[in-house]
């Protein structure tokens, strides 16, 4: 029994960012049954069934601010999905979340800390090893050796200036695929086992987030490494990770020289794309993200309850109005605190803000704390409200802290 437990817990790591995998086609419900999410209901399922009186909720429960911001947050979100403009898919989205977070708190709850650790240290490592194999297929598709279409299979990649594919891995929102990555990068990085293996996978890891050509994910990355390399470990092991990270930016930087060289890539037209500020018909990423900010404030300061409760949670595509991705039912203001605000409220963006943003500062010791302060910077540019490896690293977060604090009192 033990090892089925372990073998779930790495599986559930191991996919938990896999949307290119549906496993139901068109869209069930107007949304993917991914593998993770097939995963966490048979978890759910699982540990109801056969492990109920392995649940200890200490770690949650004797943390009262957590609990309290957390209850809050859903509260106010749940009043959000009742007073929305569309309210089924409101309520979809919303028992998405849910069961996202009952399986997230399962996970800390039934497992030892050991086991925990184990499984998502060795769950990163297949994720990353997944995450490169999507890579290669996206990239053979691309180039047109591989032609196979299916419902259920997904490997047309994302391309940048509309020729320059981004290789976004198991993830078709290559923003996402690369958070998910840097979060198994930091996972490897922290863990006890210091070997060629490890440096190897981080080098490879830190290389593949540079080619999504993701600010958000490349900003969310070297502000972690770097606040934990300062502050978090020895001159000694600093060295040897300094070299990786240079290592992998010299060799992204040698690939993109290159195949610019060749006419493949435009590398001048990718940074015009992404840095510039003019607004050119909403054809600069940089400009559309500036353009958002002031929609989302606009749509706040429209009314006494969207700002009090918000238009619904998960409506904003039915705002956005004037972009490609506009009536897309993953439209959002690619702002997480802007996001939670226009579609929950002002209680529910507070109660946020609180559990994600103030309240971590209380212990800023913690190993996973520039983890934390990479998300947060995540965060302004980027929405992971129904991200499984989000609210991972959140709980993970306030779970190392309680069984730090719970170890010091014994």
């Amino acid at each position: 029994m033990k090892e089925i437990d372990k073998i779930l817990l790495v599986l559930l790591i191991m996919f938990i960012g896999v949307d290119r995998i549906n496993i139901l086609p068109d869209n069930f419900l107007s949304f993917k049954f991914t593998p993770y999410l097939l995963l966490s209901l048979i978890t759910i399922f699982y540990t109801l069934s056969f492990r109920l009186d392995k649940i200890n909720l200490d770690w949650l429960f004797e943390n009262k601010y957590l609990l309290l911001s957390l209850c809050s947050f859903l509260l106010f979100l749940s009043l959000s999905v009742l007073t929305s403009i569309d309210l089924y898919f409101s309520f979809k989205r919303f028992i998405l979340l849910l069961i996202i977070l009952v399986s997230t708190i399962l996970i800390f709850s039934t497992y030892e800390k050991d086991t925990i650790s184990e499984g998502i240290y060795i769950g990163s490592i297949f994720g990353s090893i997944t995450f490169y194999l999507f890579n290669f297929l996206l990239y053979q598709y691309w180039l047109g050796n591989i032609t196979y279409i299916s419902s259920f299979i997904n490997l047309e990649p994302d391309t940048l200036a509309y020729f320059i594919p981004r290789l976004g891995g198991f993830s078709e929102d290559v923003n996402r695929g690369g958070f998910i990555l840097v979060f198994f990068t930091f996972i490897i990085l922290t863990s006890n086992k210091k070997n060629y293996f490890n440096h190897l996978l981080l080098f490879i890891n830190i290389f593949t987030i540079l080619l999504t050509l993701s600010r958000s994910s490349i900003l969310f990355l070297f502000i972690s490494i770097m606040i934990y390399l300062i502050f978090y470990v020895s001159s000694k092991s600093r060295l040897t990770y300094i070299v990786c990270v240079l290592s992998s930016i010299f060799l992204f930087l040698s690939t993109v020289i290159y195949y610019s060289n060749l006419n493949v890539t435009h590398i001048d037209e990718v940074i015009e794309e992404r840095f510039s500020l003019e607004n050119k018909n909403h054809d600069s990423s940089a400009s559309i993200h500036l353009k958002l900010i002031n929609d989302a404030m606009v749509e706040i300061k429209s009314s006494l309850k969207t700002f009090l409760l918000g238009s619904g949670h998960g409506t904003s595509y039915k705002l956005i109005k004037g972009y490609r991705m506009s009536m897309n039912k993953n439209a959002n203001y690619h702002s997480q605190y802007l996001s939670i605000f226009v579609e929950n409220g002002f209680f529910a963006f507070s109660s946020f803000l609180f559990l994600t943003f103030l309240y971590p500062f209380y212990n800023m010791k913690n190993y996973y704390f520039p983890l934390i302060l990479g998300v947060m910077i995540f965060n302004v540019f980027y929405q992971l409200i129904n991200e499984p490896t989000f609210w991972l690293l959140l709980f993970l977060y306030y779970y190392t802290f309680y069984k730090k604090k719970y170890e010091l009192s014994k």
